[in-house]
């Protein structure tokens, strides 16, 4: 699975998240806390979320550090019960570092806006465009580009790097 995406710092999600449930053509789909364990592999970044309120999962993805919307390859394995897989991947690769973040989800036509209040890092919005059998990459840079201009006027700060590395500075 691909996306395009592109993630940022704000000093306040409360405008965002107002403007977000007042937009026409976005919608609300849910809130739910989330812990992702990330794991010491030799590339890319592995992480086994727990969820609060749905299954599991374990998520493999490889991405650049980058400033600029950017391709990341992922993939996920739903799994409703992680106590075993843990342990497993404990003992295979150790833990690198635990986030813990409470996350509300909009859509916008096959883009993810994730709203993110990161424990020990503050608050963030992510976009995340998925490429698949209904949208190309073009359409989706396209779509991710005409979204990005309708939240031009907040401040936001672009984040290279993902919550486990930004908590690791």
């Amino acid at each position: 699975m691909k996306n395009i995406e592109i993630k940022y710092q704000v000093p306040s999600l409360q405008d965002i998240y107002s403007f977000a449930s007042g937009h026409p053509d976005i919608r609300y789909e849910w809130k739910k806390e989330q812990t992702d364990i990330y794991y010491k592999v030799p590339e890319g970044q592995l992480k086994l979320r727990l969820q609060s309120d749905s299954d599991h999962e374990l998520i493999f993805y490889r991405r650049q550090s980058s400033l600029k919307p950017r391709e990341s390859e992922y993939y996920i394995y739903s799994c409703p019960d992680m106590t075993k897989l843990k342990h497993l991947l404990d003992k295979a690769f150790g833990s690198l570092a635990q986030v813990h973040k409470t996350r509300t989800l909009f859509m916008f036509r096959n883009i993810r806006i994730h709203l993110d209040v990161v424990e020990g890092a503050g608050e963030f919005i992510e976009f995340e465009s998925v490429v698949d059998h209904l949208t190309d990459e073009e359409a989706a840079q396209k779509n991710l580009n005409e979204l990005l201009g309708q939240f031009h006027s907040f401040s936001l700060k672009p984040v290279p790097v993902s919550y486990a590395q930004l908590l690791d500075k």
